[in-house]
């Protein structure tokens, strides 16, 4: 039985863990914890946040509770409730990839781009088969708004990565990689992956997919300063 299912929640690339097993000290704890992992997948944050209130409230005081809540803020922006979420995770369970490369993600948003990178090279040393992670760090590296921390080349290295650890279908994957690519200057690249990723009918509705690709047609990187 698996232990734990990932599923995407943010371009960023905030993961939401639902272990098999019940986590919670009663009953009601559980019901709450699964009603908010449901939720979530569903992308109905809000909801999700107030589940993974009662879930913890009835017992689930664990890391996993503590991650996917931190998730669902962060999948709303709500950055500064997020991050203590993602640290309490981290106390609960030191051995935490998934937090840890929740929470590098965060700081990413957040530009703090060293913090952001520790977080997610230890998420990688924790889980070196986790693909999010890598796709994470690629993602930093070729779009981070600081140009002194953009690396194209190892950008596209960690985006391989990802793919290879996975069946490189996920639209935020190739998304990545189309922006790993524009970084190098290599548009045709670019341009080529960020058609594939736009293939996923939802991705290609989103404005900022759309407006990565106009950049890519114009042979600009994103973003392009």
């Amino acid at each position: 039985m698996s232990s734990l299912r990932r599923a995407v929640l943010l371009a960023c690339g905030l993961g939401l863990a639902a272990p098999a097993q019940v986590i919670a000290q009663s009953d009601a704890g559980d019901a709450a914890f699964q009603r908010g992992v449901t939720l979530q997948e569903a992308g109905r944050f809000g909801e999700a946040v107030k589940a993974y209130d009662e879930a913890i409230r009835q017992g689930a005081d664990n890391s996993v509770a503590y991650n996917n809540r931190g998730a669902a803020y962060g999948a709303l922006k709500e950055y500064d409730r997020a991050m203590p979420d993602f640290d309490r995770a981290i106390e609960l369970n030191s051995g935490y990839a998934e937090a840890y490369c929740n929470r590098g993600a965060v700081l990413g948003a957040l530009g703090q781009y060293p913090r952001a990178i520790r977080d997610l090279n230890r998420a990688i040393g924790l889980d070196p088969s986790y693909p999010r992670a890598y796709n994470n760090l690629a993602w930093l590296l070729a779009t981070a708004d600081d140009a002194v921390v953009r690396d194209g080349r190892r950008a596209i290295e960690l985006a391989l990565k990802a793919c290879k650890l996975s069946d490189c279908k996920e639209p935020s994957l190739l998304d990545t990689m189309a922006a790993a690519y524009a970084r190098t200057g290599d548009f045709a690249r670019a341009v080529d992956w960020q058609s594939k990723a736009m293939a996923d009918p939802q991705h290609a509705k989103d404005f900022d997919t759309q407006m990565r690709l106009k950049l890519y047609l114009e042979g600009k990187p994103y973003p392009p300063n």
